[in-house]
C-alpha cells in the first residue's frame, strides 16, 4: 500500500496543475484564428494568433467574449496576407466564445457569428 501511495504521490507531482485544450476558428476565408486555454484556480488564461491568409486587401480580426464582461475584446490584424497577430487574455468567466471577422475600410464586417470555446 505505502509503494502505491508514492507512485501516486510521485504521479502527482509530476503532471501538470491545469490541463491545456485548444481551440480554433472557422468559417471566413482569408481568416484563421487558432490557440490555447487552461484553468486553474478559477482564472482561465486564452492566448491564441489572428492570422490574415487570404490577400484580398481585407483586414481581418477576432472578437473574444467572456460571459461576465460587458464588452467583447478586439484583436486586429492590419499586418496584411501572411502575418499574424498573438493575444493572451485572463478571465474568471466561466464561458467564452469567439467571432472572426474581415472588412475593407469603407465596407461593412463580413463575420463568421459567435463559436463557443469553454
Amino acid at each position: 500500500m505505502g509503494a502505491v501511495l508514492a507512485v501516486l504521490a510521485l504521479v502527482g507531482a509530476t503532471s501538470p496543475a491545469y490541463a491545456q485544450s485548444s481551440w480554433s476558428s472557422c468559417c471566413i476565408s482569408g481568416v484563421q484564428a487558432s490557440g490555447t486555454y487552461s484553468t486553474s484556480g478559477g482564472v482561465t488564461v486564452m492566448s491564441g494568433r489572428v492570422y490574415d491568409t487570404g490577400g484580398d486587401g481585407k483586414y481581418v480580426f477576432l472578437y473574444v467574449r467572456f460571459s461576465t464582461e460587458c464588452c467583447a475584446h478586439k484583436i486586429d490584424n492590419n499586418n496584411g496576407v501572411n502575418t499574424s497577430v498573438g493575444f493572451t487574455l485572463t478571465t474568471t468567466s466561466p464561458h467564452a466564445e469567439i467571432n472572426e471577422c474581415k472588412k475593407s475600410t469603407f465596407t461593412v464586417a463580413t463575420c463568421g457569428g459567435w463559436k463557443r470555446i469553454f
